[in-house]
């Protein structure tokens, strides 16, 4: 079962719902990105097969393809300002 946390920066305010790292549910498995250039953190889905551990691509960014990104894995810096992120509470519980 996938997990989803708030993370919130104290320093500048940002916050994201996230899973904070690789993630796995029943129905695919996914990673945190961030965006270099949204200046942003997602999930992606980087398998429809969550029990098949082959090495993944990172995936792309969700507003622009051609964005560079890469995997954020908490403990990691806010993408706003560098701050320390947070993890918070358990948001979602997600299959």
């Amino acid at each position: 079962m996938g997990s989803t946390f708030e993370y919130r920066c104290s320093k500048c305010g940002y916050s994201a719902m996230v899973s904070g790292g690789d993630d796995c549910g029943m129905v695919s498995a996914t990673t945190t990105i961030m965006c270099e250039e949204c200046r942003e953190l997602s999930d992606g889905i980087v398998s429809n097969k969550p029990w098949d551990e082959k090495p993944y691509e990172i995936p792309p960014c969700p507003k622009n393809k051609k964005h560079k990104v890469r995997k954020w894995k908490h403990p990691d810096v806010c993408p706003k300002c560098g701050g320390v992120l947070k993890q918070g509470k358990l948001a979602i519980l997600w299959d």
